[in-house]
């Protein structure tokens, strides 16, 4: 059975990883999670350049590393922040969020 590496809690957060989640693509990028998710569509059926490079990885969206910093034409600065997705959004925006996904709704927003 092949052994583990250990766990490396220093790299774990200055290191990017290779494959970035769509929140975590959006939190680089300090945009929405809807433009990514777009962007990843367009990308995926037209293979433009100029659209975020995502992949599916089961039933997920990823988005490469390099790919990512192609994109931008810059290396990704980590780790990044998430309070920023929903700083646009009023409590009463985020509350109705909440709601929505409380009772089996979309929820909106972000």
């Amino acid at each position: 059975m092949p052994r583990r590496r250990p766990f490396d809690a220093s790299t774990a957060q200055s290191a990017p990883p290779d494959l970035l989640t769509v929140a975590e693509t959006a939190a680089v990028l300090r945009c929405g999670l809807t433009f990514v998710y777009e962007s990843i569509h367009r990308y995926r059926a037209t293979g433009d350049a100029d659209e975020i490079p995502g992949l599916k990885v089961g039933r997920s969206l990823r988005v490469p590393r390099v790919g990512l910093e192609h994109y931008i034409g810059a290396p990704i600065t980590w780790p990044v922040s998430y309070t920023h997705l929903r700083a646009h959004e009023t409590g009463v925006e985020i509350s109705y969020a909440v709601f929505c996904l409380k009772k089996g709704g979309g929820g909106g927003g972000g």
